[in-house]
């Protein structure tokens, strides 16, 4: 599939895409055949002959050596606890990165997409203490400095604002009524 075929799929511009799947090269997450161009992803196809080679053996019937094999030890294992109140404070985390990103998105007149390039920023500066209003705080503050300059608009973006340098800096820069949630943007 054409590079600017998968960009548009994923919502991105095609600078965006590349430099997205330039990190994702760098970093060895995905790989590029030789032959024909493709991308893949190195894990999953060793994870897949992994599951092809499990699926023969037990065709097989498996290990005919531990077929017959007596039980030597109780079972000990304590039951895994439950993670429902971990996955639901994510889940809210979660929910407070897409809002936030819906909130660049209308005060910017963009369209960035939901997607985890995005979102993860937003999660790094919530999950480093940041609130969901001073995140939308300094969106407005950013908006409204970078909105009528031309040289700036283009910075209206995930990447610049959720910057872990940046950010911590517009924070700084804010207000104290934008620092500390004066306003609410529910």
């Amino acid at each position: 599939m054409p590079e600017e075929v998968t960009a548009r799929l994923l919502g991105l511009d095609n600078q965006t895409f590349n430099q997205t799947l330039s990190t994702l090269l760098t970093y060895g997450v995905a790989k590029r055949r030789q032959d024909d161009n493709a991308i893949y992803s190195k894990r999953m196809v060793a994870d897949e002959k992994l599951c092809e080679i499990r699926r023969n053996a037990g065709k097989l019937g498996g290990n005919p050596a531990l077929l017959n094999q007596k039980q030597t030890t109780g079972d000990k294992q304590n039951p895994t606890p439950s993670s429902s109140s971990s996955s639901s404070s994510s889940t809210t985390v979660n929910k407070d990165a897409a809002q936030i990103l819906g909130h660049l998105n209308q005060q910017s007149g963009r369209a960035y997409q939901a997607v985890q390039a995005n979102l993860n920023l937003i999660l790094a500066r919530l999950k480093e203490g940041a609130t969901p209003d001073q995140c939308k705080a300094v969106v407005d503050a950013k908006v409204k400095e970078w909105v009528n300059d031309p040289k700036m608009v283009k910075y209206l973006r995930p990447k610049t604002i959720f910057n872990a340098t940046n950010f911590a800096q517009y924070v700084g820069e804010l207000s104290e009524g934008g620092a500390t949630g004066g306003e609410k943007w529910e």
